[in-house]
């Protein structure tokens, strides 16, 4: 089935990424002297490790799309000025799909979510804000992003139809992340960063979405708990789900309906 090619390619990229991390990270921990004990590595030592396999795997991705054009390649193209402002408020508003999804787990994986929290708080979440901002908004926007949206799409878009490529960018956001909890809200998540991409035919629209995303996490990571859980703050966050995002994904979809057909990556997802 040509189908099995390029999801071994995917699952090879995934490893290649993971194995890289962690070389990074026993380096990091036999410099610092806590190889006999990873778990005694701090935020920032871990957080460094994934800032320099962003790096290695965005030089990786610049060595293997040069020659084919890294910008029409990647779909790298160009969008009025707008467009980018309803990526990052649709991203920004899609936090929301995930505290959800977070909520119902709390219920049904209660044991697995602990251990979420607990890792992300060990590592990431306790990491300096700016280091932080660096490698979870800037960072993994762009190389996920190339890796998940931009490349997933030239090896999956004369396979399977536009609606299967789609999800399955989605859940192989997921997989990507390696946990359960993590896996389950960035599959759904993924999905609108692909229809994003789908819709604009820019790579621009699923990293403004990411950056976006990741950024409101980032700042509520920073913001007092009492004020998180506060009136103002609950509906802030729920407007934007039930208004910005609605509206910020229809300014996006236009940008579709207003091509000419030619212009398609594929055909349409919902008219098949």
């Amino acid at each position: 089935m040509k189908i099995i090619k390029p999801i071994l390619w995917v699952l090879g990229l995934i490893l290649l990424y993971q194995v890289i991390a962690t070389i990074y990270l026993l380096g990091i921990a036999i410099y610092t002297g806590n190889l006999e004990d990873i778990t005694l590595m701090t935020p920032d030592q871990q957080t460094l490790a994934l800032l320099f396999t962003q790096i290695t795997m965005g030089l990786f991705f610049f060595l293997t799309t040069r020659k084919k054009g890294i910008k029409s390649y990647l779909r790298i193209n160009p969008l009025k000025p707008m467009a980018y402002l309803w990526a990052f408020l649709a991203g920004l508003s899609l936090v929301n799909i995930s505290a959800l999804l977070i909520g119902a787990m709390s219920v049904l994986l209660p044991e697995q979510l602990e251990a979420y929290v607990e890792l992300i708080e060990a590592s990431i979440g306790g990491a300096d804000a700016v280091l932080g901002f660096v490698v979870v908004v800037i960072g993994a926007s762009l190389i996920e992003e190339i890796m998940l949206r931009g490349l997933f799409f030239r090896k999956f878009e004369n396979v399977v139809g536009a609606s299967i490529m789609i999800v399955l960018s989605g859940f192989f956001f997921g997989v990507f992340h390696l946990n359960i909890i993590q896996g389950i809200f960035t599959s759904v998540i993924g999905i609108f960063f692909a229809l994003g991409f789908y819709w604009t035919k820019s790579l621009w629209v699923p990293i403004l979405m990411h950056a976006g995303n990741n950024f409101f996490a980032w700042g509520a990571s920073l913001l007092p708990e009492a004020w998180l859980e506060s009136i103002p703050f609950m509906v802030m966050t729920y407007g934007f789900l039930i208004v910005v995002l609605p509206y910020a994904l229809y300014q996006l979809y236009k940008i579709y309906s207003q091509r000419d057909v030619s212009d398609l990556i594929i055909e349409n997802p919902f008219n098949e």
